[in-house]
């Protein structure tokens, strides 16, 4: 299951949850994406058609949620 939510160009993209960005990702369909585990690995956060990717977090790296990321 998915939902989007659209924002203006420019609004920070922050963690919808603690867990480990577990992968970067660009697509014709998706563009610049972030996929992301929640906690305990049962959810993954996919985040997509970014403008960019936060410099600040890479893969493999633990983040909380509400940390910006892109």
């Amino acid at each position: 299951n998915a939902i989007d939510i659209i924002a203006p160009s420019g609004t920070p993209v922050v963690a919808a949850a603690d867990g480990e960005i577990a992968k970067f990702f660009d697509s014709d369909a998706g563009g610049i994406t972030i996929y992301q585990y929640n906690r305990d690995k049962t959810l993954v956060y996919y985040y997509a058609h970014l403008a960019r990717r936060a410099e600040t977090i890479k893969e493999k790296d633990y983040v909380k949620r509400g940390t910006v990321i892109g």
